[in-house]
């Protein structure tokens, strides 16, 4: 978002078809329906910078910023920051996600820097585990469909089985291997079909690989191309992330979701979906809903069950860092 008016933005929306009071009923081909609350400073929030979202079983609502983690119960921010030398906070004054995972666990990452988990009884951020992952630096993290923590180093990529507390490294190889020795550490996705993505973010491009994870704990990367971002002018206000969410069709089209638009595959060819460009939402499943935004779209939402295409338009030339939709349709 533009970086004088950057809040935390929440918006009932009817994806479920639930009246809530004072709005409109959305059907799948109904007039759109939806309610804005802003949230910042004034109101507690850590920074206006919101970088990523998420929310644990209990009904919490965390907040990374720009200066700190906030967590919001629905009616006042609990605020947490950096603090040097206390081993007892996270790494860093600016977290880059929040992440919770399949037992509720909730996990601070900050880019090339150790994660740390909350501590529910003690209110402050212990070590993740294992033991043997626990002081190194990633590139990024993610959690899988099955609740699990998948992690990038500049060489391998390692899944965190959350209920065994394990953890189980694959090496990285292939058309990749330049950049492996280069050290860089990308960002990771995981697609409908279990195949694993990674992307090198270099100046207005993010490079794209392909893998498939083999019985040798290791996984080939073919490249697809690059996805070129210059002509978004939002580009120097957003952090390094490109949301990205790797889908594939029926028809085996491949589509990446992100923050940057809506992007489809023709072998090593990643075509911008523009404004004018067409999406059958009938094409998509197993999720509830697939995310993107962009700088002219505002935010656009597949809903799967009413295989329907949602818009909400930007607005005040504000640009969007990260969706949330929680059970309850509020993004």
């Amino acid at each position: 978002m533009n970086r004088s008016t950057k809040s935390l933005v929440f918006i009932n929306f009817f994806l479920h078809g639930i009246i809530f009071p004072g709005l409109f009923l959305f059907s799948g081909n109904a007039q759109e329906g939806y309610h804005k609350k802003f949230y910042n400073q004034n109101n507690g929030l850590s920074h206006n910078f919101v970088r990523s979202i998420t929310r644990d079983s209990t009904g919490f609502l965390w907040i990374a910023t720009w200066d700190g983690l906030s967590r919001f119960d629905g009616y006042e921010f609990r605020n947490y920051y950096h603090q040097p030398n206390d081993t007892s906070s996270f790494p860093f004054f600016i977290p880059s996600k929040v992440l919770t995972d399949g037992v509720n666990n909730v996990w601070i990452f900050t880019r090339e820097r150790t994660a740390r988990i909350y501590d529910r009884a003690l209110d402050p951020f212990m070590p993740i585990f294992p033991e043997s992952v626990k002081d190194l630096a990633f590139g990024d993290m993610i959690t899988d469909k099955n609740g699990n923590i998948w992690v990038t180093l500049d060489s391998s990529v390692c899944v965190i089985d959350v209920k065994q507390r394990s953890c189980k490294s694959y090496s990285i190889h292939g058309e990749i291997d330049s950049l492996v020795m280069l050290g860089f550490r990308p960002q990771i996705a995981i697609d409908n079909k279990g195949s694993i993505w990674l992307f090198y973010h270099n100046n207005v491009n993010y490079l794209v690989f392909k893998g498939t994870a083999d019985k040798n704990n290791s996984i080939f990367f073919t490249a697809l191309g690059k996805i070129n971002i210059a002509d978004f002018s939002s580009i120097n206000i957003h952090n390094e992330f490109g949301n990205f969410d790797a889908y594939i069709d029926g028809s085996g089209t491949i589509w990446q979701f992100s923050k940057y638009g809506l992007f489809k595959n023709h072998k090593t060819e990643w075509t911008p979906v523009g404004t004018n460009g067409t999406v059958d939402p009938s094409n998509f499943e197993g999720k509830s809903y697939y995310i993107w935004t962009s700088d002219t779209e505002g935010i656009k939402i597949i809903d799967t069950r009413r295989e329907s295409v949602i818009n909400i338009p930007g607005n005040n030339g504000n640009f969007i860092e990260c969706v949330y939709i929680d059970q309850s349709g509020i993004i």
